[in-house]
């Protein structure tokens, strides 16, 4: 019985994603506790969007556009809506998703243009 040439394929497009993104982890693994100040500012914003506050950085406070990434904040609320967020996990893991996507789509466009 022989394998399909489909199978060697995917394995390819396992490893051509999979690998990087391997890397990618490794090498972040020693700035897991570490954050950026700024992440605070789209933390709180997305705390406040998930409390029906608005897009304000306090509660009460006139709204201000105070965040550099509102995509970021939309992204994150629904973590504070399900009660799940955690600067360090939540952030750290929305990101690696983000970066398997590019890996992916950076892969499919290279695969497409050879």
């Amino acid at each position: 019985m022989s394998i399909p040439s489909r199978f060697y394929s995917n394995l390819a497009d396992a490893v051509a994603v999979g690998l990087p993104l391997i890397i990618y982890f490794l090498l972040t693994i020693p700035l897991f506790g570490w954050l950026i100040d700024d992440a605070g500012i789209s933390f709180a914003y997305a705390r406040n969007l998930s409390l029906g506050h608005g897009l304000v950085s306090q509660p009460g406070v006139p709204p201000v556009e105070g965040f550099s990434n509102p995509l970021w904040i939309f992204i994150l609320t629904p973590f504070y809506w399900l009660g799940i967020f955690d600067p360090y996990i939540t952030s750290k893991a929305v990101s690696l998703v983000f970066v398997a996507i590019t890996f992916w789509l950076l892969h499919k466009t290279i695969q497409n243009y050879t």
